[in-house]
């Protein structure tokens, strides 16, 4: 059997929120053993007491894996105050496995490597799913991924980086009873787990494609050979993209991403673009590599919802079952675009006329989404994932059942 609880509590006494929120999560899985716990939190609270209260209330042999983010989610919908979402998973025939690879910035391909040889140590079975969390602002998650891959090649890799809060200043990973800065952790899940994937954004190209010819990681300098400003400047004029100069991710970051081809599959990734230098250089959310053909794409709340709810139907449709948990990983950026969190409970409430209002459900809104990207494969569980931008993942899982 597989089970989940998940809760979002808020206050000012972490120490009792997460006591009550553990108490309350494993009285409603009743003898099923515990087999992992995620956590999502504010950065309004004490980060190195998080992971820490959670790991002294459950002992030493529970895995605890979560982040701090840009927003809580959970049944609910997104918190209007700083929270704590947090999902407990219980099973006696599924296995969770985690670890940590710590002082990651500039070695992220080795670090995912790393990461995903920690995680099959752990067990001799095959891992069928994987979570990943880094940090939000110096990690490369695009290079985590490439890391991975080498070591686990067409297991499926989800997650969201860390945020907190828009501060742009430092974020937080947790595993078990610490916190880290520039590090990346991992949740796995073995045997029978059955599960899906939803992944949309809701933005339509608006230009037509054009290369990029000067990068540097996620710094784009040169668009056809041309500051990359220009591109913006092109089809939204000077007066607007000079906000972008005056404020990080400014409201054309909101409607106006970067289409980045992916050179794997031929769908378009996004890029949200963070801010310009006195250049005309773009700094964007994710790695955009010389030669990458782009396109300027452009987007509204009710594209945005609706694409949430065909994230949520696709994943329902090809679970072919009542979920028994469901995370959600949305684009901070898609939070900013909705302008309320009444607002951006939309989107949740879109996903949940698909699974279900009484299916557990955690997650946070996030700095950079990692998820398969649609078309990757015939089946969505046997490919590999990449880094999104402005994008909403929906994860559902439940057990496999014996035919």
């Amino acid at each position: 059997m597989f089970q989940a609880a998940s809760t979002m509590v808020t206050g000012e006494n972490a120490q009792e929120m997460i006591t009550e929120a553990i108490d309350k999560l494993s009285s409603q899985l009743g003898s099923l053993p515990i087999i992992a716990l995620t956590i999502y939190t504010s950065s309004k609270y004490s980060q190195d007491e998080v992971s820490a209260i959670a790991a002294k209330k459950l002992g030493p042999n529970i895995p605890i894996v979560g982040a701090s983010t840009a927003g809580e989610i959970a049944q609910n919908g997104p918190s209007s105050t700083p929270a704590i979402s947090m999902m407990m998973f219980a099973s006696d025939t599924i296995k969770c496995h985690a670890t940590v690879v710590t002082d990651v910035t500039g070695k992220e391909t080795a670090a995912g490597e790393t990461l995903a040889n920690q995680l099959l140590d752990q067990t001799d079975e095959p891992l069928e799913l994987v979570i990943i969390h880094s940090d939000g602002l110096t990690v490369n998650p695009s290079a985590i991924l490439k890391g991975i891959k080498k070591a686990l090649p067409g297991t499926p890799v989800v997650g969201g980086s860390a945020g907190d809060d828009g501060h742009y200043k430092a974020t937080q990973q947790y595993f078990n009873d610490t916190t880290y800065n520039s590090a990346v952790v991992a949740l796995a899940f073995s045997g029978p787990i059955n599960f899906s994937i939803g992944v949309r954004h809701g933005w339509s190209p608006i230009s037509g494609f054009r290369t990029v010819t000067k990068s540097d990681g996620s710094v784009v300098h040169e668009i056809d050979n041309k500051p990359a400003i220009k591109l913006y400047e092109e089809f939204i004029g000077e007066a607007e993209v000079i906000k972008l100069t005056e404020v990080t991710l400014a409201k054309i970051a909101l409607s106006y991403p970067l289409g980045m081809m992916s050179p794997d599959t031929h769908n378009l990734l996004l890029r949200a673009p963070f801010y310009v230098d006195k250049n005309g250089s773009i700094t964007f959310g994710g790695e955009v590599p010389e030669g990458t053909k782009v396109q300027l794409m452009m987007g509204n709340k009710d594209q945005a919802v609706d694409a949430a709810e065909e994230a949520g139907v696709s994943a329902a449709e090809e679970l072919g079952s009542k979920p028994a948990a469901a995370l959600i990983f949305s684009c901070h950026v898609r939070d900013s675009l909705y302008q309320s969190r009444d607002e951006s409970k939309k989107e949740i409430l879109a996903i949940q006329k698909t699974i279900g209002e009484d299916t557990p459900l955690a997650g946070f809104f996030t700095y950079a989404e990692q998820a398969p990207i649609i078309g990757t494969n015939a089946s969505i569980k046997t490919c590999d994932s990449e880094n999104h931008n402005e994008t909403i993942v929906t994860v559902l899982m439940n057990e496999k059942t014996t035919s």
